[in-house]
């Protein structure tokens, strides 16, 4: 075979690799298109689904809550939470998304790219709770010094007012019925009792609270 004959054929050869290797990233390429449209489609319950199959394979998630999901999807977004909490959020981008499980509760930052866990753990993510004191001031007093001790990040005290009669015991009301295990610890805390209805002779609270307290006087 003639060294022109056997050059040509290499270049031959050569032409068809590189066509089909262009054949190859070409088709790499329009699935990773179709891929990224169709999971730009996908409903929010449908991601969610997505996210948590992906990270059930490395990571233990609560089985009996459906978590809520937020998209860092701009800067701005992104900027919010970790103004919020710096340390928590410090490694998160502007492609991750959070899957919030209130009940558990734990917060897990994922991103659907890399299908890598950025950062997860507990969290706190109520917000305070709005709480009226009820009794002389000198007792609101006493009361409000242990409040911003003990429960500063949990309470927001946003109505005080004079007590109608005079309390023997002080007494914790859960207004809304959604916080009996912090009524509890109140109550504790206050050397009171937890109540389910507004003391007698005393006015009932205020339209949004979630706790009211009605101070007696403190031991000595």
């Amino acid at each position: 075979m003639s060294k022109k004959r056997k050059a040509f054929k290499i270049t031959i050869l050569i032409l068809n690799i590189l066509a089909l290797l262009g054949l190859g990233f070409s088709s790499v390429f329009f699935f990773l298109r179709y891929h990224n449209l169709q999971n730009s489609s996908l409903t929010p319950d449908q991601k969610i689904a997505r996210y948590e199959k992906e990270i059930a394979k490395s990571f233990t998630l609560p089985k009996d809550e459906r978590p809520t999901m937020a998209e860092l999807s701009d800067a701005t977004t992104l900027d919010t939470v970790k103004k919020a909490d710096a340390i928590f959020f410090k490694s998160a981008a502007s492609d991750d998304v959070l899957l919030i499980y209130k009940n558990a509760p734990l917060l897990v930052i994922y991103n659907p790219t890399t299908k890598k866990i950025i950062n997860s753990g507990p969290y706190s993510f109520s917000t305070k709770i709005a709480t009226q004191l009820i009794g002389t001031k000198a007792d609101r007093d006493a009361v409000n010094g242990i409040l911003k001790q003990a429960f500063a990040t949990t309470l927001n005290v946003s109505a005080q007012n004079d007590a109608k009669v005079p309390l023997t015991t002080t007494f914790v009301v859960d207004v809304t019925g959604k916080n009996t295990q912090l009524a509890t610890k109140l109550a504790t805390e206050l050397k009171g009792k937890v109540s389910v209805t507004t003391p007698d002779g005393q006015e009932a609270p205020a339209s949004g609270v979630g706790i009211a307290i009605y101070a007696a006087p403190t031991a000595p």
